[in-house]
């Protein structure tokens, strides 16, 4: 697929699908070199490349919240995450704030880093994080909070008070069932932990 990509990339015609592919490929090969590495960030050129081809892939089409998504995350793995980089994020959500396989994606990266983020994007986290509970993504979601979101486990389950009875009951057994034990507010589990 290389010369399509870089056929995609290097044209002077602005055609939104393809970038986007040439961007979405260019990402997939980043975070397969990362898995190769035991999860080790990924050299620099490789890096400058995705940022190159999703820069390129915005600049034609600009209401991509995938490739919002992506830059954000390039630029906190390239340079360290810094508070500028969450307009990026912001523009992700603003875009794409119910598409569930991007939340899936984003929701982790946003807790990442959520102690820097700006407050509104921060909201936009926890959110994110309980609409997917409340969208039946329960261990997804038990992944992320004993994942990215664990040193800030107490502060979203107080949270989880505003979803329905029965969406906080199955991610409570969701998270029972994977062996974490977190207080689910108003949910009393009948039987033990498991070992």
């Amino acid at each position: 697929l290389m010369p399509a990509v870089e056929a995609a990339e290097n044209s002077t015609i602005c055609r939104p699908i393809a970038l986007w592919s040439a961007a979405i490929i260019r990402l997939r090969m980043v975070e397969q070199a990362s898995r190769n590495k035991g999860g080790m960030p990924v050299d620099t050129p490789p890096m400058k490349i995705l940022d190159n081809s999703v820069r390129r892939s915005l600049g034609c089409s600009a209401a991509e919240p995938f490739l919002w998504l992506s830059l954000y995350w390039v630029e906190s793995t390239q340079n360290k995450f810094k508070q500028e980089h969450s307009k990026y994020l912001r523009m992700s959500y603003q875009l794409g704030p119910n598409e569930g396989w991007i939340a899936l994606k984003r929701n982790p990266v946003a807790f990442a880093n959520y102690e820097g983020l700006p407050s509104d994007v921060a909201t936009n986290a926890i959110n994110e994080f309980l609409a997917l509970i409340n969208n039946e993504f329960y261990v997804q979601a038990v992944d992320i909070l004993s994942g990215p979101a664990w040193r800030l486990h107490d502060a979203i389950l107080t949270q989880l008070a505003t979803l329905p009875h029965r969406s906080r009951e199955a991610f409570a057994r969701s998270a029972y069932d994977r062996g974490l034990d977190v207080k689910i507010p108003g949910i009393e589990l009948p039987y033990s932990k498991p070992p």
